[in-house]
């Protein structure tokens, strides 16, 4: 639901991925009609309004990624608990993320031994 432009993201944490999907396709289609019409009727290009709708496109695009992050986290918990023998590496998408020479550098108590 559009409230002067903008779209609320507390109404859309609750909505699955294809509800998430079928409204970030319209809001995407929503914005290309809207770039390519403006500058062929000599109208005057609304940045204000052209804004919105990329920010409205980020805020969905994020709650799908939170979405992927919540359900691998699941799944990561569920196979952990059936293969409690076997270790199971963390998911890509649940590590940390570090640089490269953040994940290189010595420990501290490496670094302190002698």
């Amino acid at each position: 639901r559009m409230v002067k432009g903008h779209i609320k993201v507390s109404e859309h944490r609750g909505k699955g991925a294809a509800e998430l999907l079928n409204t970030l396709n319209k809001l995407r289609k929503d914005l290309h009609e809207h770039t390519m019409k403006l500058p062929n009727s000599g109208q005057k290009v609304e940045q204000q309004k052209l804004r919105h709708m990329r920010k409205d496109i980020a805020k969905i695009n994020t709650l799908i990624a939170t979405q992927k992050i919540a359900a691998s986290g699941k799944a990561f918990e569920v196979a952990q608990a059936k293969n409690k023998k076997r270790k199971i590496l963390l998911p890509l998408n649940l590590r940390e993320r570090k640089t490269k020479k953040q994940r290189m550098a010595l420990s501290k108590q490496d670094a302190n031994r002698k």
